[in-house]
């Protein structure tokens, strides 16, 4: 089940979860002008944060990290007009990376329903985000 946290006074949102079927820890965070509070709760989850420093003007972002019990993933967004898509977008970047780690390629003209039902998954966990 996912968690939602809410950090300095909704600063950040944050929602917290394992994928089901693929086991991999994801984290969703969406950030109005608090670029600095982003990079502090990255760092605390063990995420190197050093290259993200000073990227406070990105609307979106899908990373992925290998540290302590394996694969880690954040998207981050920033709250504005475009969140929308910029979460379908990241969403496309996570889904890919979580099913490439654990070997499930995409196939050109094949039907990629790993795919089709991890990202319609990531997205009914993240739409609460959108409000």
């Amino acid at each position: 089940m996912p968690t939602k946290k809410m950090v300095d006074n909704k600063v950040l949102d944050i929602i917290e979860f394992q994928v089901p079927v693929y086991g991999s820890k994801v984290y969703f965070i969406v950030f109005k002008n608090t670029w600095r509070e982003v990079i502090k709760y990255l760092k605390v989850k063990g995420f190197d944060t050093k290259k993200y420093r000073g990227w406070d003007s990105i609307h979106g972002l899908a990373i992925t990290e290998h540290f302590n019990d394996g694969q880690h993933f954040a998207v981050i967004l920033k709250k504005n007009k475009d969140i929308k898509e910029n979460l379908v977008h990241e969403l496309l970047h996570l889904t890919q990376d979580i099913l490439e780690y654990k070997g499930v390629d995409f196939v050109k003209g094949g039907d990629n329903e790993a795919y089709a039902y991890l990202i319609g998954c990531l997205f009914k966990k993240t739409e609460k985000l959108l409000k």
